[in-house]
């Protein structure tokens, strides 16, 4: 993308100095989304999920301080306050439980009484 933007400046087909550089913008925008997309699709996906768990348990101070990089941080959780939090674990444990069993081992081995609650909580649901 950067060569072919190079090679327009040096051709002459942007207006501005300006127009070359919100191509670069652009361009690098872009490719963080793909670099995004790429973090979230790793090992097969769910570390989204699990990160977001974590973030809702801490009421988004770990998407915040830069803990987890997936999350919703804590004006998020100010607004909808302890039933949003709950919302979001569970949701992210259901996610989870029928396409990463391999996290949910992790967060087990982590917070084994919250996964006992959510399992219940899975269980009742079914």
């Amino acid at each position: 993308m950067f060569e072919e933007i190079n090679k327009k400046w040096s051709e002459g087909k942007y207006k501005s100095y300006r127009s070359y550089t919100s191509a670069w913008s652009k361009a690098r925008s872009k490719i963080k989304e793909l670099i995004d997309y790429e973090e979230r699709n790793l090992m097969g996906g769910g570390v989204n999920n699990l990160q977001d768990i974590y973030d809702g348990l801490s009421a988004g101070y770990f998407k915040d301080s830069g803990t987890v990089k997936y999350g919703h941080g804590r004006k998020y959780f100010r607004k909808g306050g302890v039933d949003s939090q709950v919302r979001e674990i569970v949701a992210n444990y259901g996610a989870l439980s029928m396409t990463r069993p391999d996290l949910i081992a992790m967060l087990k081995a982590d917070k084994p009484q919250l996964v006992k609650e959510l399992e219940a909580l899975m269980d009742s649901m079914m």
